[in-house]
């Protein structure tokens, strides 16, 4: 029995896990370098309860696989998986001034990413 315990826990420390994070988060925000990213982070994006917005990525994977997801508490906007390098630029017309967030999904990832964003 106490071996199935082992066993288990280690299955869930290895589910989630980060090594060397090195993170820069301002008003504009948010930004880090990571050795390794298996897990989730959020962030929420600042500017985004103005009526229009504007979101800029910037990643870089050089192992693994990095999830990007922008959100409102209405739905997704973006949802793509990055594998390499990728950027993109979004401005949004955001009438109901919700707040938005993005949120990542590493896995085994090693790389970089960049989120800027403010209002309009």
């Amino acid at each position: 029995m106490n071996k199935y315990i082992v066993f288990l826990s280690l299955v869930l420390v290895s589910c989630a896990a980060t090594r060397e994070w090195k993170s820069n988060d301002t008003a504009q925000g948010s930004s880090a370098s990571f050795a390794l990213f298996n897990g989730r982070a959020e962030y929420p994006v600042s500017g985004s309860t103005n009526s229009r917005f504007y979101v800029k990525f910037d990643v870089g994977v050089e192992k693994g696989s990095l999830g990007v997801i922008l959100q409102s508490a209405t739905g997704v906007v973006k949802d793509t998986t990055i594998s390499s390098g990728w950027t993109d630029s979004l401005v949004i017309d955001n009438p109901g001034r919700q707040g938005y967030k993005v949120k990542l999904r590493g896995q085994q990832a090693a790389g970089h990413f960049t989120v800027r964003s403010g209002g309009l």
